[in-house]
């Protein structure tokens, strides 16, 4: 019965969605929103379990059925063909080899609407297993068991129990609702709507196109008004027909246990919505009294049933609703809007479908067509390869919702070197970490690094994003009310403190700010870079105020200009402002990283300001654009996210222990990236395009000499960090390869370097890998801390000695310890590979493999005389 399959897939597809709301509930209750849009999001499930039409959406959660989508399975026994929306249609006389031709749409267009049986007693008679082929044969045994014969049978007897409940269901509700009409026959008139009636025990509303107020007889007359203002507030909001309306649904879905647990949430849900507007404008003293009167309510009250039938909308959970009195609050206007737009958003999502997919046959002529279609895709693969790569920590952080909505973009987890901070689903925020610059703001602070990390302190409640500077310095944070916060180190008076100082850059001279401390008001979202703050205000203006400033520079040494706290534009190692200092409007997000600043407008422009000095500004280097862009430039349009440095937002699920931190946050420092709204990925920065740019350098932290730059955003691509992707690169890496050859070939696969003098070597990845290298300048040696060896037979941490072992003698080699343990616990063994060329030495620790160095085999290191 094609009803019955249209009603199985709404009920289960309901159970979904009910699954979903049910998610949802959770989060509006932990933001504490009201219960009048839980209501909303129940009104979405019990419209789909009732509606099986659908309006098509793109971005509909549900995929349309196709009516040629049918399943052709061949059994010994009864041949049977189902399908999804057509029913069950019998099998047809006809070789295989005719079939094949014609298709599904031979079964579609032959479809008659017959159930099992008859498809049974069709093919007994005609004496025939054949069946028509279609692609579906390839599902095999399974389908073969869902489209069996006893399959079905077992399904008819299931729906035959189905629709026979649904009458049983509704004869009750009848039933219940003619007793109760007569009960309440007998009744006292009081004021305009309302009845008093003898042996009852709770008030109700009775009744449909006249309903009425009934209450007992014997109820305290010091609660009436309570409990006539919450009735009331039931016939305004018809919530009695509603009720009746969900339960009627409900008895069309009753043997789905999850439907029956999505209406008593709805009943639920609805007393408290009612609650909520009567107390909302009451006085604690009000709520108290009427909490009072629900508790005596609830004595002597016989337990709810779920399968009561709805006749009366009488009072139930007593108990939950007393607590949610006593603890509510009126729902933020935020809140309120944001609740609303989630309403339509999840209804427009889970109430329509995409359009079906049709699948056909393919035709002869259009195997060339395909031909060349899989060859270009095969070029493009191979095109996308050779874009510049960079890390990201999980896929996830690519993905940005159009529009863009800034609530996604909240930080909730921020883990810096020395320090973390989360905000719980109450909305607390939380610190952990050491407190050397008051940045917990729990009133003091530690210079004494040696009393170790403070657990978690609870800093804030009602927080939604929180920000921190990399270099544990001070953090922010941003609460509901869009009033945003700051504390620890007060650099040149970035906190803005009362008693701040506009110093210069030391932790000796600048104050220590141990309290969080409002630095600005209507705030929608704010980030923190190294030395400067960035706010987006509720009216779309962008704020930002700091420093940001390097040691490397086009210009040389310029202690003065680096020192000088002044907002001076024509600095040239510095950009500062003393003061909040607005660059922008209509703005729908905002970013700042140490040396740049990022604005995404309402249509999507994207402006960036910050150094410029390896082109990641994006803008083009000229006359009036040297080291640094003071005032916003735009530089791309049709944008939908950017990041500065990193592709990075939560930082939840990472390792917060010190030593493991910079390995699980890649971070480019001279790079910055763009998302476009068609999907392409852009970037702007060092080692990215053909220009060359020459620098200085102060101090002894950064490389001089040529860098390429890009003075523009150019097509990249990101890679989910992985050691085995790691292992692919290294495997590229050849005996004898130049430093720059080996820097190159990690520049465009996205790894991180540090390069050291002519005579050092190279560390990738954090010391994780490193190369070293001749006299001659050719690559001699690869140490690897992480991961496998290129050829994947050793893994650093898991491959035992005794594997090693094995390993090498069954490739007819020998394993030769160098280094015994002695004192010294760790062990080298080495081993000779002629075949690839390749000498290994082992660092065993313990019993496992801690360390593997490949060397070049030549007669030196064989003898093992190489350092």
């Amino acid at each position: 019965m094609a009803m019955m399959q249209i009603l199985i897939r709404m009920s289960i597809q309901g159970s979904i969605i009910v699954g979903i709301v049910l998610i949802l509930r959770m989060v509006f209750r932990g933001l504490r929103i009201s219960y009048r849009y839980c209501v909303l999001l129940w009104g979405i499930v019990f419209f789909y379990l009732i509606f099986p039409w659908k309006i098509e959406n793109e971005h509909g959660f549900w995929r349309a059925q196709p009516e040629s989508m049918v399943v052709a399975v061949s059994a010994d026994g009864p041949t049977v063909v189902t399908g999804l929306g057509t029913g069950i249609v019998p099998g047809q006389n006809a070789t295989p080899e005719q079939n094949a031709t014609t298709g599904q749409s031979t079964l579609s267009e032959q479809a008659t609407g017959t159930d099992a049986m008859t498809v049974q007693s069709t093919n007994s008679e005609a004496g025939s297993n054949e069946l028509p082929v279609t692609a579906a044969q390839s599902n095999g045994t399974a389908a073969a068991f869902f489209a069996s014969a006893t399959f079905l049978r077992v399904i008819f007897a299931v729906e035959c129990l189905w629709l026979a409940g649904i009458p049983c269901f509704l004869a009750y509700f009848i039933f219940s609702y003619v007793r109760m009409k007569r009960r309440l026959a007998e009744c006292l008139p009081g004021e305009e709507g309302v009845r008093y009636v003898d042996g009852i025990r709770t008030p109700m509303v009775f009744g449909i196109l006249r309903p009425q107020i009934y209450l007992p007889v014997e109820m305290n007359p010091e609660f009436y008004d309570c409990v006539l203002q919450h009735e009331r507030m039931h016939l305004r909001r018809l919530d009695y027909l509603w009720k009746i309306l969900a339960y009627l649904i409900s008895i069309v879905h009753w043997v789905n246990p999850v439907v029956w647990l999505a209406y008593y949430l709805l009943c639920c849900d609805m007393e408290k919505a009612c609650d909520e507007a009567v107390t909302e404008q009451l006085e604690p003293e009000g709520r108290q009294e009427y909490a009072t009167a629900l508790l005596y309510m609830a004595v002597d009250t016989t337990a709810r049933r779920i399968f009561a039938a709805p006749v009366c909308f009488d009072e139930g959970d007593i108990k939950g609703r007393i607590r949610h009195i006593l603890k509510g609050r009126k729902t933020a206007g935020k809140l309120a809007a944001l609740a609303v737009e989630l309403c339509v958003v999840v209804a427009l999502i889970l109430l329509t479908q995409k359009g079906a997919v049709t699948e056909q046959e393919p035709e002869a002529g259009n195997a060339a067509g395909e031909t060349a279609d899989s060859v270009t895709a095969e070029s493009d693969a191979e095109e996308e390869k050779d874009l510049p790569t960079f890390y990201i920590r999980r896929a996830e952080d690519l993905q940005v919702s159009s529009p863009l909505r800034i609530e996604e973009q909240y930080i909730t987890d921020r883990a810096t070197a020395w320090n973390h901070y989360y905000i719980d689903a109450d909305g607390v925020l939380w610190g952990s970490g050491y407190n050397q610059n008051g940045q917990l703001g729990n009133g003091s602070y530690e210079t004494d690094l040696d009393l170790g990390k403070m657990d978690a302190v609870r800093i804030a409640d009602h927080v939604v994003s929180v920000d921190a500077n990399l270099n544990n310095n001070f953090c922010i944070y941003l609460t509901d009310d869009g009033k945003l916060y700051g504390m620890g180190l007060n650099m040149a008076g970035l906190l803005l403190g009362k008693d701040s100082v506009k110093q210069v850059y030391s932790d000796d001279d600048n104050d220590r700010v141990c309290t969080p401390v409002l630095l600005m008001e209507n705030v929608r979202y704010a980030r923190a870079g190294r030395e400067a703050i960035v706010a987006l205000q509720e009216d779309g203006s962008v704020y930002w105020w700091g420093q940001m400033r390097t040691t490397t520079s086009t210009y040389g040494s310029d202690y003065d200009a680096y020192w000088t706290v002044e907002e001076n534009p024509d600095n040239p190692v510095k950009m500062m402002y003393l003061e909040p200092h607005k660059v922008l409007e209509n703005c729908v997000y905002v970013d700042i990283s140490a040396w740049n600043g990022a604005a995404i407008t309402e249509n999507g422009d994207l402006y960036m300001w910050g150094l410029n000095i390896f082109g990641q500004c994006g803008v083009v280097k000229s006359e009036n654009v040297h080291d640094f862009v003071w005032a916003p430039e735009k530089v791309l349009e049709n944008v939908s996210m950017v990041w500065l440095e990193a592709i990075r937002q939560n930082d939840d699920g990472i390792d917060t222990e010190l030593e493991n931190l910079s390995w699980a946050v890649h971070s480019y420092t001279f790079d910055n990236f763009a998302l476009l709204q068609d999907g392409t990925l852009l970037a702007a920065g060092e080692n990215l395009g053909k220009d060359s740019v020459t620098t200085v350098v102060d101090g002894d932290l950064n490389q001089a000499g040529s860098h390429r730059a890009s003075f523009g955003f150019v097509p990249v691509r990101a890679v989910v960090y992985s050691t085995e992707y790691n292992r692919e690169i290294l495997a590229e890496f050849t005996w004898g390869m130049s430093r720059e050859d080996v820097r190159s070939l990690c520049t465009y696969a996205g790894l991180q370097f540090f390069l050291g003098g002519e005579d050092d070597g190279i560390n990738i990845e954090d010391s994780r890998y490193r190369c070293y290298f001749d006299e001659t300048g050719g690559l001699s040696a690869l140490t690897i801390q992480t991961g496998s060896s290129r050829d994947e037979r050793f893994t650093v941490d898991k491959t035992t000695l005794e594997e090693v072992q094995q390993i090498v003698t069954d490739a007819g080699g020998t394993l030769t310890l160098l280094t015994p343990a002695g004192d010294n616990p760790w062990e080298i063994w080495q081993y000779a590979d002629t075949a690839q060329g390749t000498l290994y030495w082992f660092t065993v620790f313990q019993g496992k493999v801690t360390v593997i160095t490949e060397k070049q085999l030549t007669a030196a290191t064989f003898d093992g005389q190489q350092e």
